[in-house]
C-alpha cells in the first residue's frame, strides 16, 4: 500500500520534476528516471496481484469459517427458542448470558468485509437454512392423538438426542445381534425429556437383555466382558430372559416380547436396540404410558413385590409429575 501510495505521489510531480530533484544528486537522464518509475509501477502491479492471488484463498477461507460459526449459532440459538416455547427446556439467567458470551467472542473474531462479501454471506446462510432439518415436529408436539406409533418415533428422536445413549446403543450392537437395552435407560431418558430436564438423571446400571435357550455360561460371559472392556465405567446388567423364572408364573417366557410383558410396569416394558444405526423399539404394552407418565404394574405381576419397587424407587420424588398407581 506504501508502495503505491509513493507511486502516485511521483506520478503527480511528473517526470520532468523528479529528474530536476536527482540531477543535483546523480547524473541521471530523464529517460532513465522514465524508465525506473515504470519499473516501479510494473514491479507494484506484480505485488499486488500476487497478494490478491496468495491471500484470496485465506480470506475465503476465513469467511468461510465466519459464515459457519454465525450460521451455527443462528441454529443453536432457533432450536433453543423452540424447545422453550414447546416447554420442554427452562431457560435460565445463566443460560443467556453464556448466549450473549458466545455471541461477542464470535463477533470479536469475525474478519472484515465489504457490501459484496456481507451479501454474499446473507445468500449462503440462506441456502443452509433451507436445507437444515427442521426440529422434529413429531418430537415437540405433547397435545393431539398419543399413539404407538407417534411414540416410537418420539423415542427414538429423543433417544438420537443423547449422544451419550447412542454410543452405548452402539456398544452393545458391537457386542451382539439380539442384545436389547431397558428399564431405566430408556425409561428415564423419556421422563427427563417430559419434565425438561437439560442433564440426565443418573443411571445405577444398563440393563441389557437377550432371549437364547440355548445359551451357555462362556457365551453369556465373553459378551459380558465385551461390554465391560467397551464401556468400563459402566455397571452393565447382562440377563437372558430364556432363564429367568417368576415364583407366581408356572412356566418360562416363550420369547423376548413375553419376557418384557413379565417386567413389574408398563413404563419400564420397554427395550431397545441398534440394527447397522437404525433403532428398533419392543414395546408389547406400547408406549402410551411411558409418554403420558403414568406407573401401573403390568396385568398378574406380584402387588406386594410391585408395591416395594415403588416404595424403594421413589420415583415421585425425582419427576413430580408422575401419576403412579398402587397394585
Amino acid at each position: 500500500m506504501i508502495a503505491a501510495a509513493a507511486t502516485a505521489f511521483f506520478a503527480f510531480l511528473g517526470f520532468d520534476k523528479i529528474h530536476n530533484q536527482l540531477k543535483g544528486l546523480w547524473n541521471v537522464s530523464e529517460q532513465a528516471v522514465e524508465l525506473s518509475y515504470n519499473t516501479l509501477v510494473l514491479v507494484v502491479l506484480i505485488a499486488t496481484i500476487a497478494n490478491l492471488i496468495y491471500r484470496l484463498p485465506e480470506r475465503a477461507a476465513e469467511h468461510h469459517r465466519a459464515i459457519h460459526s454465525l450460521t451455527a449459532f443462528i441454529r443453536d440459538a432457533e432450536d433453543t427458542v423452540e424447545l422453550a416455547d414447546a416447554g420442554l427446556v427452562c431457560l435460565t439467567t445463566a443460560d443467556l448470558e453464556k448466549i450473549r458470551e458466545r455471541y461477542k467472542g464470535m463477533t470479536s473474531s469475525l474478519p472484515p468485509s465489504t457490501d459484496k462479501e456481507f451479501l454474499r454471506s446473507k445468500k449462503d446462510y440462506a441456502a443452509k437454512r433451507r436445507s437444515s432439518a427442521a426440529i422434529n415436529q413429531t418430537l415437540m408436539d405433547n397435545g393431539g392423538p398419543n399413539t404407538t406409533t407417534d411414540n416410537r418415533g418420539r423415542l427414538i428422536e429423543i433417544l438420537r438426542l443423547s449422544h451419550d445413549r447412542l454410543e452405548l446403543l452402539h456398544v452393545v450392537e458391537t457386542a451382539g445381534n439380539n442384545l436389547w437395552i431397558t428399564g431405566g435407560f430408556i425409561r428415564n431418558a423419556v421422563w427427563d425429556h417430559l419434565h425438561g430436564y437439560r442433564v440426565s438423571t443418573p443411571l445405577d446400571d444398563i440393563d441389557v437383555v437377550y432371549f437364547d435357550r440355548d445359551s451357555k455360561v462362556d457365551s453369556h460371559d465373553s459378551v459380558l466382558r465385551l461390554l465391560r472392556t467397551n464401556a468400563p465405567n459402566i455397571d452393565w446388567s447382562l440377563k437372558n430372559q430364556a432363564e429367568m423364572r417368576d415364583p407366581w408364573l408356572p412356566t418360562p417366557p416363550p420369547s423376548l416380547e413375553d419376557a418384557l410383558r413379565r417386567f413389574t410396569d408398563t413404563a419400564t416394558a420397554v427395550a431397545v436396540r441398534s440394527v447397522d444405526g437404525s433403532l428398533e423399539v419392543l414395546a408389547p404394552y406400547g408406549l402410551e404410558d411411558l409418554f403420558n407418565l403414568v406407573v401401573r404394574p403390568t396385568p398378574g405381576f406380584d402387588a406386594s413385590t410391585y408395591n416395594a419397587r415403588i416404595e424403594k424407587k421413589n420415583w415421585a420424588q425425582t419427576w413430580p409429575n408422575l401419576t403412579i398407581h398402587r397394585a
